[in-house]
């Protein structure tokens, strides 16, 4: 076992100068848009890291978790922390190897590092175990470079080379990923999530939120989820409001286009935040859902579209050999703004109590194939939280009457057309009506039985008016049948 050679104050000192690492690349020099997505994955590195920082209270706190000094995991987390400082001690290999360029004059940064070394780390560490080997040759890399009198330590670097720089990106990706491994069971992810859930709240530029949910790295990405979400509050929902569920065309919708100017965006988002109230407290989230017979079930944030301007990478394309100049037809129905890991977007989104799922199915027919809005054929609820499960599942004991409420469980999926609630509607408000309104409209209950009620409307309607004729067509026979 590794010797544990710094306290925990002196992990903080280390995760300070990580923080000002990233301060020596200079961004926003670049207007393109490839330039502006890798700078935004870098900073949502850093996000990440910052937000692991508060977490384990190493930022603006003197109280640390005593279960650091775990001397299994403690030398780990050094020596991660060494590693991501390495990474920028180097001029040579941040110009060769990550593609960057000198820039401004910067402070002394890494000699800040060397310093913070020297003080929390005793020079005589023996040179046998695997930290101190790495601590040595990273005050060995410090005095090769400054011996040779390079300019990393005084200068900020700006990207010079996108996909050299890519490299440096996807190395800080995987270090902050060992160390959120190496804390999981301190119950960090936890509050690093919260941490930057609040941190994307408190962005109301849609331009902003669309480049970071655009800056995606990887299936799992807390900072693209929770700007999804905060888009989904500005923009998607008062989007799909204002279309009346019409699919989304490349051309003339907002979605279309990740930076259209065609759009006054800071007046549709006030708009739509005097419209809807956004609030913190988004208790679900349409999502579309996309069925094919030869792809994996897929799920979008946005309406899908057999567009080829969509420039997905599961949208595949079919060319016309008799026509090549003609526009190529798209094989597969999706959207732009894909979901690659449900699970993960709803544990960063934890808020959420659960999601509609407009469903849609995949046609490869060409004398079939219909428009995309065509397409849908229903809606569904799948149920996310814990807690309103069990709400609703306390609802089951007062109902005796037929038919019997489902076994509300999360990961349960609720079909239209929810023949339950259509038979017990008027029950399910009175026993609503009795209990506190705040404790169930908290708890999700009241806001799920709303959106049942206001999406089923028409359909129930149609219902009552044939029942009360005493007629019923092929369409509705379901609704005869009590369970």
């Amino acid at each position: 076992m590794e010797a544990t050679v710094v306290g925990v104050a002196g992990l903080a000192s280390l995760f300070s100068t990580c923080i000002s690492c990233f301060e020596l690349v200079q961004r926003g020099r670049y207007l393109g848009k490839e330039y502006i997505l890798l700078e935004t994955k870098f900073a949502n590195q850093r996000l990440r890291l910052l937000t692991w920082g508060r977490a384990c209270g190493f930022v603006d706190s003197d109280i640390y978790d005593e279960r650091f000094g775990d001397e299994e995991v403690r030398p780990c987390i050094e020596a991660t922390l060494i590693h991501l400082i390495t990474l920028f001690n180097d001029g040579k290999e941040l110009k060769m190897k990550y593609g960057l360029k000198p820039d401004q004059p910067r402070p002394n940064v890494l000699a800040v590092a060397s310093s913070v070394l020297d003080a929390l780390i005793p020079p005589n560490l023996p040179i046998t175990t695997k930290l101190g080997q790495k601590i040595h040759e990273f005050r060995d890399r410090m005095s090769r470079t400054q011996k040779n009198a390079t300019f990393a330590n005084t200068v900020r670097w700006a990207i010079e080379d996108k996909l050299k720089f890519t490299e440096l990106v996807q190395h800080l990706k995987d270090l902050i990923d060992d160390l959120e491994g190496l804390t999981k069971w301190l119950g960090i992810p936890e509050r690093q999530r919260d941490m930057i859930r609040c941190e994307v709240e408190s962005i109301s530029d849609i331009s902003a939120l669309e480049i970071i949910e655009e800056a995606r790295w990887g299936k799992v990405d807390a900072v693209s989820d929770a700007a999804s979400l905060k888009l989904w509050k500005l923009r998607d929902r008062y989007l799909e409001s204002e279309q009346g569920n019409r699919p989304a065309n490349p051309d003339q919708s907002p979605q279309g286009s990740v930076y259209s100017k065609d759009i006054e965006w800071d007046d549709m988002a006030n708009d739509a935040q005097n419209q809807l109230a956004v609030a913190v407290d988004c208790h679900y989230q349409l999502l579309y859902r996309i069925f094919c017979q030869h792809e994996p079930t897929s799920v979008f944030l946005d309406p899908p579209s057999y567009s080829t301007r969509n420039n997905n990478y599961s949208q595949w394309v079919v060319l016309d050999t008799e026509h090549p100049a003609g526009e190529p037809k798209a094989l597969h129905l999706c959207g732009r703004r894909a979901i690659p890991d449900l699970d993960a977007y709803l544990t960063q989104n934890c808020q959420l109590l659960f999601v509609v799922f407009k469903n849609y199915r995949c046609c490869h027919d060409w004398d079939q194939k219909k428009e995309s809005g065509s397409l849908a054929f229903d809606k569904s609820v799948y149920l996310s939280s814990a807690d309103l499960c069990s709400a609703l599942r306390n609802l089951s004991p007062r109902l005796t009457h037929l038919p019997r409420l489902p076994d509300f469980q999360p990961r349960m999926e609720l079909q239209a057309p929810y023949l339950w609630y259509y038979h017990l509607e008027k029950l399910l408000s009175i026993e609503l009506n009795d209990l506190s309104a705040q404790a169930w409209k908290s708890q999700g209950v009241k806001t799920l039985m709303d959106f049942i009620s206001e999406s089923m409307a028409e359909e129930y309607s149609i219902v009552e008016a044939l029942l009360s004729r005493k007629v019923i067509s092929w369409v509705y026979l379901q609704y005869l049948f009590v369970g």
